[in-house]
């Protein structure tokens, strides 16, 4: 029942932000992350959720597993293009998909030389893939 009004709560929470984006990387909230990674239940097998299938990170149906939202952005702020190159970032919203037990929220990601590709990131798992998408 804690868990189901958990999952509950954090949903809410990323409908708000899906309906009013963050433009930058939001401040952390004392206590959210350790509540994120008491919810985060999800296994990683290979760097991967033992769930997906589908293309690694650009398949709604195989996400990048994170160990929470803080997690995602860290994730996010080490992956570099095939030539080294930093990425830039965007979060476009949430969604449901029916092989993930939990929201998988959407990413634009580019570089300056190169065009926005969609990834889906998924922060209820364990601990944050070491993984990049190819």
């Amino acid at each position: 029942m804690i868990y189901l009004i958990s999952t509950v709560i954090v949903a809410a929470i990323l409908t708000v932000l899906s309906i009013f984006p963050l433009s930058k990387k939001p401040e952390k909230i004392p206590g959210f992350e350790k509540t994120m990674k008491k919810i985060a239940k999800g296994k990683v097998k290979n760097g991967q959720t033992v769930e997906g299938h589908g293309e690694f990170g650009l398949s709604a149906t195989n996400p990048i597993p994170t160990d929470t939202t803080f997690g995602s952005y860290k994730y996010l702020d080490q992956l570099r293009t095939v030539n080294d190159e930093y990425v830039n970032y965007k979060r476009l919203g949430s969604i449901l998909v029916p092989n993930i037990p939990y929201i998988v929220d959407l990413y634009s990601v580019w570089s300056d030389n190169t065009e926005p590709v969609t990834i889906y990131i998924c922060p209820y798992y364990r601990k944050n893939s070491d993984k990049a998408p190819e």
